[in-house]
């Protein structure tokens, strides 16, 4: 069963309407106020979009760059204690003897230095 439906009929102040035509878009009834006015906020938008994505990228490095340098003081630092436990156990067996065998020789003259004003901070 097929329903019969009036012809629409447009009158004539209605066919100026900006309805009908093909360049009839979202900003076809704006202001050129309204208009300025959305190109600003959308380019604000943009500009804050962009603002987050770098900021949250930097962010993103620097938690990297943190992480690695720890690795690097805790590799650092595990050397540093392989190291002193080489110094501690050479220096258990290292006597006058040893070292006059090795060409070793007592230092003549020495010369300490000393600093006679004091460096902390005085209330």
């Amino acid at each position: 069963m097929r329903l019969h439906r009036k012809p629409i009929r447009i009158s004539d102040s209605q066919a100026h309407l900006p309805f009908r035509s093909k360049n009839a878009g979202l900003l076809s009834h704006a202001t050129p106020l309204e208009r300025r006015f959305l190109g600003v906020l959308s380019g604000a938008f943009l500009l804050v979009s962009l603002l987050y994505v770098y900021f949250l990228a930097s962010s993103v490095g620097y938690v990297s760059a943190r992480e690695e340098m720890a690795q690097q003081a805790r590799t650092l630092s595990g050397e540093t204690a392989f190291l002193e436990a080489r110094y501690l156990a050479r220096a258990v067996d290292m006597t006058e003897s040893y070292a006059g065998a090795q060409g070793l020789v007592r230092a003549k003259g020495q010369a300490f230095v000393e600093r006679e004003t004091n460096l902390t901070l005085e209330r």
